[in-house]
């Protein structure tokens, strides 16, 4: 009997933090690519960025992919080695 309440309540539980995608049929999903840029080293390979734009709900984000920090130890070192620590940037208001 104890295996079923748990059971019950872990499934429960779920439901209530599931969450709708709330996006209009006017909404659009981008991929933006940036070409490389041989003048600098962290921009030799290009990067990409997906874009999130609705205007019914007045949404227009770009979700930059591959953010990292320069102030990582031996960031030229782990970049070369592709050992770079990333993260996507997720914007503000």
């Amino acid at each position: 009997m104890r295996r079923i309440l748990y059971a019950f309540f872990v499934l429960a539980s779920l439901n209530g933090y599931s969450q709708r995608l709330g996006l209009s049929e006017q909404s659009q999903i981008s991929v933006i690519t940036l070409g490389p840029d041989q003048d600098d080293l962290v921009q030799a390979f290009g990067h990409s960025a997906i874009r999130v734009f609705d205007p019914a709900l007045g949404i227009d984000y770009a979700y930059n992919y591959g953010v990292f920090s320069f102030n990582q130890p031996n960031f030229y070192l782990n970049f070369a080695r592709g050992h770079n620590y990333y993260y996507v940037g997720i914007p503000t208001r």
